[in-house]
């Protein structure tokens, strides 16, 4: 609740901005030493959001129940720790190679003149995980609760590693589209949860894939068309 107080703060006053990989490496004017740092603090501000309800049965359910609370609280530190570091290698890869595709458009003409492609591929891009076998073992690895005995902090970096192959088209998505639409994020939050606690969790990723999927035709479509109109 408090990382969605924070992201709803930071919408009412215009503060949301800085969540925009965009906005911090084109026109922020801060260097790459502070746009990194600034970056990543933003980004588990909204992993906070996104993912700690993903996580919260683990976190309380995963656990030996002959721990002493603070023995508890020090797994769990661990273990959220852990968790974090694998997606936050994820958002520095994200944002080493969305700098590289920005040198790329800027270099070819046409890609500059056709750039919703990217937006449109990376629909479909995640429709098509959301649908493939590599999403449902992943998927199952993520929803497969286990008490924790062994170290806490190899633990959640087991636990994110899987959670990241079930679902980084989706997070990449949400990154390409600079990470400001709280609904969006609400959206993928309830996706994720649905995937992992309803019993027809298949059926979700179906589901999704499809609409994925059916966006990216439609937008394809519209944006396509409306760049050829706007050339004659």
């Amino acid at each position: 609740m408090l990382a969605w107080g924070l992201l709803l703060g930071a919408s009412l006053t215009g503060q949301l901005v800085w969540l925009d990989h965009d906005y911090l490496l084109k026109e922020s004017g801060l260097s790459w030493y502070l746009v990194l740092p600034v970056f990543l603090v933003a980004w588990l501000i909204m992993l906070g959001a996104m993912m700690f309800p993903v996580i919260l049965p683990i976190l309380g359910n995963s656990f030996p129940d002959t721990l002493c609370l603070r023995m508890l609280w020090k797994r769990q530190a661990g273990f959220l720790v852990g968790y974090s570091a694998s997606w936050t290698l994820f958002a520095c890869i994200a944002l080493v190679g969305d700098f590289g595709v920005h040198q790329l458009v800027e270099r070819w003409w046409w890609l500059y003149t056709h750039s919703w492609l990217i937006l449109v591929s990376l629909l479909l891009l995640a429709g098509l995980y959301q649908l493939s076998t590599w999403k449902r073992r992943f998927l199952s690895g993520c929803c497969r609760f286990q008490e924790l005995q062994g170290h806490s902090l190899r633990a959640g970096l087991s636990y994110g590693y899987v959670c990241v192959a079930s679902c980084w088209p989706l997070m990449l998505l949400l990154f390409a589209t600079g990470m400001q639409q709280l609904l969006v994020m609400g959206l993928f939050t309830v996706l994720m949860l649905c995937e992992r606690e309803l019993q027809q969790r298949h059926l979700v990723c179906l589901v999704s894939g499809g609409v994925l999927l059916a966006l990216a035709v439609g937008l394809g479509i519209y944006l396509g068309i409306y760049n050829a109109l706007a050339s004659v």
